[in-house]
């Protein structure tokens, strides 16, 4: 009797096996990857691939009506789901002039601007400008409102009137270049480039300054070290064409002074191991990570340097150890807790 029930159940699953296998599908695991090699421009696989949504209605292998599209036109040339992307080009291509969906727009057309060719309630977006923007200059360059605009953001102040009114009064291309020139004049202010300028505040989320310890220039209530030439470094390594990695692999230290003309001026100067104070052996320095200030303040005394390894990968990678994240998975075995540098505490 159990054998029966056995060989009866047995029987079940392989006439369902059987029924599930004999309906076509083209539900294929490498098809959203592919389609990405094929249309790498589409706004949908602008870092990642598509969903199977493109395809399929709710879950696959049920198709949508561009997946039933594009499995006519396979059938039409006795064809396999293709596995190389100039084949499934070629095959989209053949639809692309088609509405499989109905609303107006054509496969190619939505594949281009990245809605789904298969969803009648996904259209393309349009601008007002395909519209018609109706007098409007929100669709098109106002090269007075960007003159105005790099002054403000760039130089940190207004042009003045007359300044303007002299701009004005160019021709299209001579703006153009006005522009180009008022930008490279700004990127060498004080604003863009000095101390507490732009590029200088972003630093400081890399190299976390604390002003009651400050030493030598703006010294705090308390001080102890100086960390100006962290970001003496940091604004030097994103200007004028430098390597940006040298803010990782420098050996040497940056010194900053004004010039005649008012303008901050950074120079790079070889390592010379106290002198240039910096305590690090030069062979072993990796920028920011190994300056005075950052060993001091995120290493200290400490054993093991826990804390100066998560600031720099929270800084530099905005990877978080705390919430378990690294470069790569750990291995159960090697991550348990352990007491590594022998102070009682794992």
């Amino acid at each position: 009797m159990l054998g029966n029930l056995r060989f009866t159940n047995v029987r079940l699953i392989l006439i369902f096996s059987l029924a599930l296998l004999s309906q076509e599908s083209l539900s294929k695991p490498w098809a959203s990857e592919l389609f990405c090699k094929s249309f790498p421009d589409s706004p949908a696989c602008s870092g990642a691939n598509i969903s199977c949504a493109y395809c399929h209605q709710g879950q696959p292998p049920e198709l949508n009506s561009f997946g039933k599209c594009l499995k006519t036109s396979l059938h039409e040339e006795n064809a396999d789901f293709p596995s190389d992307s100039g084949d499934l080009q070629h095959f989209i291509a053949s639809i692309g002039s088609k509405d499989c969906d109905h609303d107006g727009f054509s496969n190619l057309r939505e594949i281009e601007l990245g809605s789904l060719p298969g969803s009648l309630s996904s259209t393309p977006r349009t601008s007002s400008c395909e519209k018609g923007s109706g007098g409007s200059k929100a669709c098109s360059s106002d090269p007075d409102y960007v003159y105005k605009k790099v002054w403000f953001d760039v130089c940190g102040e207004p042009p003045s009137y007359s300044d303007f009114l002299k701009f004005k009064n160019l021709k299209a291309e001579a703006k153009s270049e006005a522009i180009d020139e008022q930008l490279d004049s700004c990127m060498n202010s004080n604003y863009w480039r000095g101390k507490d300028g732009v590029i200088w505040e972003i630093g400081h989320y890399k190299i976390r300054p604390v002003g009651s310890v400050k030493a030598g220039e703006d010294p705090g209530v308390l001080p102890i070290v100086d960390y100006y030439a962290d970001f003496n470094l940091f604004v030097y390594s994103q200007i004028d064409d430098h390597d940006a990695r040298e803010l990782l692999l420098a050996d040497y230290t940056v010194t900053r002074t004004i010039a005649a003309n008012n303008r901050t001026v950074y120079t790079k100067i070889a390592p010379q191991r106290l002198l240039d104070g910096q305590v690090m052996q030069p062979e072993r320095r990796v920028g920011l990570l190994t300056t005075f200030w950052n060993l001091s303040f995120y290493l200290n005394y400490t054993g093991i340097a826990r804390v100066l390894v998560a600031q720099a990968f929270n800084a530099y990678l905005g990877v978080s150890l705390a919430q378990m994240q690294g470069l790569n998975p750990p291995d159960p075995e090697e991550s348990s807790f352990r007491d590594y540098d022998s102070k009682g505490v794992t």
